[in-house]
């Protein structure tokens, strides 16, 4: 057993494959083995997964939305797909040896290719914060959080393109009347901040987790594009008006709209208009616009000005 684990331990290999398919989704798992072990007369051959591509555009957000959320994005006929296609290559090129039973270890997300539509620099943080605050809501209930420092990773995140080191205040707030998970935020500039409340109903929790990883995606590109509009002197925060319709028809905040709608759009592939939609119907509570003046926002938002 010893030669085999010296033949094969760190040997590189590569899936290609169609998911659900389809002729122009052609998917690309990079993989390798990193340990071996003989156990009943079966060879447990773990593998880790360095990163994945795709070579359709399109198809990148879906590969890449499985980065922030595993199979709550993918699907599970998918996910499959692709944990067969990468049991398959290693049988196929060590069953000689005997009986093997192949576990994956893990997915590196930071190495996915993120040169689809979207430049890496600026789609990193997003994925990265989004898929932190899953894995605490997944795991825990009420409570405020901070991270990253809560998963005992690093203390601060860091922003490459504007050079900011930020944290992210989490409150879970559970709420058995509601129906839906609802996202608020803000970003403080000052303390560097992202401050994220997430109300759901604790009885169908792992039930949102979906929704939420959209809500999350638009939420954190509209909190990121204020970060950039304050770190080039655009906005000034501590003199926002107060008047709902005053404050959704200030320019930067139209345009930190418009950057998460596009987002989400991207994320659960919803016509941006639909999401436009849906969100100033769910969150009337929040923003308090009467018909009228949220019919102007969304048209305004619409226009394709941001």
């Amino acid at each position: 057993m010893e030669d085999l684990k010296d033949i094969i331990l760190g040997t590189n290999l590569i899936w290609e494959g169609n998911l659900e398919d389809s002729d122009d989704t052609e998917v690309k798992i990079y993989f390798k083995i990193v340990d071996l072990e003989y156990i009943d007369s079966v060879y447990k051959i773990s593998v880790e997964i360095d990163k994945i591509s795709a070579s359709q555009n399109g198809y990148g957000y879906h590969i890449n939305g499985f980065c922030n959320s595993g199979k709550d994005v993918i699907s599970d006929r998918e996910y499959l797909q692709m944990i067969s296609g990468i049991i398959s290559v290693i049988k196929d090129k060590f069953s000689q040896f005997g009986d093997i039973n192949v576990v994956i270890k893990s997915l590196n997300c930071s190495d996915i290719p993120q040169d689809i539509n979207e430049q890496k620099i600026h789609r990193r943080p997003i994925r990265n914060a989004v898929r932190d605050i899953v894995r605490v809501f997944k795991n825990n209930d009420n409570g405020v959080y901070y991270l990253p420092e809560f998963l005992g990773d690093d203390m601060v995140y860091s922003h490459p393109k504007m050079d900011i080191d930020y944290t992210v205040e989490l409150e879970l707030v559970s709420n058995v009347d509601m129906t839906e998970v609802y996202v608020d935020g803000n970003y403080y500039p000052k303390e560097e901040v992202l401050e994220i409340t997430v109300t759901y109903n604790p009885d169908n929790k792992f039930e949102l987790v979906s929704e939420l990883i959209g809500e999350l995606n638009e939420l954190i590109a509209h909190e990121f594009t204020h970060m950039r509009q304050n770190f080039k002197g655009q906005i000034n925060k501590t003199k926002e008006p107060s008047e709902p319709f005053k404050y959704y028809s200030q320019e930067h905040e139209l345009e930190a709209q418009t950057k998460g709608f596009r987002r989400k759009s991207k994320i659960t592939k919803t016509p941006f208009n639909d999401v436009v939609d849906k969100w100033f119907e769910k969150y009337k509570e929040f923003h308090k616009l009467n018909d009228d003046e949220m019919r102007e926002i969304k048209q305004k938002i619409k226009s394709g000005k941001y």
